[in-house]
């Protein structure tokens, strides 16, 4: 949860060794996952919510990862924070108004996200342990096709690597996922892609330049599946880099 508050007076985790003050029209991410304490003088604060499975694979993306609970810095750079108020700023009125349409209320929750996410250097940190909901070989899975997701990938690519037959591995993704391995592997590409889009200069890379770079083989159907994922298509993405 991001929030920042109208006036001072707010101070979170009061005991820890390093609390965290949050000052007048400063955002700060609120623990996740744990308890804590504050201690809070009347005001007023503006909070935005996330999703945690959205912001996680957001940061996923950026990080070249799974998937996974965050962890936030707690005193993130103060221009970082200039410009993430900017953005939050610049997207308040869309997504505040009832009639903002889905896909572009999906494009300012993601541009929103994708701030927070680097202003708080946001990173994906595996709990100990069992580090997937499924079992050992479907994680084994799951981290061969992110660190092979430039390559051509056949599902009897990612069984052998797996150490499990094809059959068996498509039946623990649809058991503990509800999807098959290769949906995984798409997904994974279009987080790469986004990212990749993201950080290119659009005078210089092109759509079809970065997804054919990450294994995407009919750019018809990757376009439809960016934007219905993104709400808005990756040209969209690159181009934005020009207005910044």
């Amino acid at each position: 949860m991001l929030a920042w508050a109208s006036a001072p007076g707010i101070l979170l985790d009061t005991g820890s060794s390093d609390p965290v003050e949050m000052l007048p029209g400063v955002p700060v991410m609120y623990p996740a996952g744990r308890d804590f304490t504050f201690r809070a003088a009347p005001t007023v604060q503006h909070v935005i919510r996330f999703d945690r499975t959205f912001l996680q694979s957001v940061a996923a993306a950026r990080q070249g990862d799974l998937p996974a609970p965050l962890q936030f810095a707690r005193h993130p750079d103060p221009a970082a924070l200039r410009q993430l108020r900017a953005v939050v700023s610049a997207s308040a009125a869309a997504l505040f108004d009832p009639t903002t349409g889905r896909d572009r209320r999906s494009a300012l929750d993601t541009t929103v996200a994708e701030a927070v996410v680097g202003t708080f250097d946001a990173r994906p940190v595996p709990p100990t342990g069992l580090l997937s909901a499924g079992p050992a070989t479907m994680r084994l899975a799951q981290e061969w096709m992110v660190a092979n997701a430039r390559r051509p990938i056949t599902i009897t690519d990612v069984s052998v690597a797996a150490g499990v037959a094809v059959r068996s591995l498509q039946a623990s993704f649809r058991r503990h996922t509800g999807a098959s391995p290769m949906h995984f592997l798409r997904q994974v590409r279009l987080h790469r892609v986004r990212a990749e889009l993201s950080a290119a200069d659009p005078d210089t890379a092109t759509v079809a330049q970065i997804a054919v770079g990450w294994g995407v083989g009919h750019l018809g159907r990757f376009s439809g599946a960016y934007a219905a994922t993104f709400g808005e298509p990756p040209s969209a993405t690159l181009r934005r880099r020009r207005s910044v």
